[in-house]
């Protein structure tokens, strides 16, 4: 167990307040957004677990680590709390003008892009977010391969899967679609948890993302496995590091390349078999127990590295400068308008 307090940094009190009751396999639809995937439900596994946590704005007194998404880093205020205090920044799928004023003690980086090693150095590292919370895998007793399902928000549904003709096709193919996505970004009105009717997941996103490659986590990708589906995924690089398309995984560079799979698919049983048990052997690398022991190993390490009091005086220093030097600028902006 943990030396001393570990505290998930939330703002909101509300929040707070709700999600230290929250358990997430019995409404996981609630707090799906980045943050209550990486802060939330990371805090209450490890309160689950019974493990030293806290969840709140306020950090009390004995805590040895705190935990916190890089949207808090970046309020100066918040980052002037946190400087007293062993580190752990998460940044998940975050743009990367993003950052703290002072170099936290350990970042977790989205995927394994040599760009984070470059930006953070030996403080960067990379650890995937815990798999789909009350994940209902696919029913084992299906003795059909048909049903593929997209679990994505609106904006990143791609638009050709809408049209006719590619609706058309996929049935044409033997196949079935359905779009699992809420009405508003992030909201609750989705079944993001359930694939027991799944085959195949489809790991695609329909708008472009500045700097997908760099930014974007390959949780669709673990959430496929760990579902006992069959993943498609996109060129994505987040994907390619971990998959290896034609033995766990299907690749197209395309939603419109999605048609000719399929049909590759029907004309080669065997071949997909093969990469249906690959597939599922890939789950146990990535399952929730083993996640959340590699999470607790990594607090535990951070926890222990300890801050002196000039380090804490040299944080300070860096978020005054910040500080002051937005003022500055937003002096000179104002006196340019004029």
């Amino acid at each position: 167990m943990n030396d001393g307090n570990w505290h998930f940094y939330c703002e909101d009190s509300e929040v707070a307040s709700v999600a230290r009751h929250w358990r997430p396999d019995e409404d996981p639809e609630k707090f799906a957004s980045g943050f209550g995937h990486n802060i939330l439900e990371l805090f209450a596994r490890f309160r689950d677990r019974g493990y030293d946590v806290t969840l709140g704005p306020d950090v009390p007194g004995g805590t040895s680590l705190v935990v916190a998404f890089i949207s808090d880093f970046v309020n100066l205020r918040t980052a002037l709390v946190l400087s007293g205090f062993p580190c752990l920044m998460i940044r998940s799928d975050s743009a990367l003008q993003f950052d703290a004023p002072f170099r936290p003690d350990r970042v977790i980086v989205p995927n394994r892009s040599a760009y984070w090693t470059q930006r953070y150095g030996a403080d960067a590292e990379y650890l995937p977010a815990l798999p789909q919370r009350g994940l209902i895998p696919r029913d084992q007793t299906r003795t059909v391969f048909e049903a593929i399902t997209l679990k994505c928000n609106p904006e990143h549904v791609p638009k050709v899967l809408l049209e006719p003709d590619m609706v058309a096709g996929i049935v044409a193919s033997g196949f079935s679609l359905h779009i699992d996505s809420p009405s508003t970004t992030n909201g609750s009105d989705q079944t993001w948890h359930d694939f027991s009717n799944a085959d195949l997941t489809l790991c695609i996103r329909g708008s472009m993302v500045d700097n997908a490659d760099v930014r974007k986590p390959p949780t669709k990708l673990i959430n496929a496995w760990n579902a006992r589906t069959v993943p498609i995924i996109s060129g994505e690089a987040s994907y390619l590091e971990l998959a290896s398309p034609g033995e766990d995984s299907l690749l197209i560079n395309d939603a419109r390349e999605l048609q000719a799979t399929l049909a590759r698919l029907r004309a080669e049983p065997e071949a997909f078999e093969r990469i249906r048990l690959g597939a599922a052997r890939r789950a146990d690398e990535y399952s929730l127990v083993k996640l959340v022991d590699e999470w607790a190993a990594l607090c535990g390490r951070v926890e222990r590295q300890r801050i002196g009091s000039l380090e804490r005086w040299q944080r300070v220093l860096r978020i005054l400068s910040v500080k002051i030097s937005n003022r500055l600028q937003r002096r000179r902006s104002a006196s340019t308008s004029k």
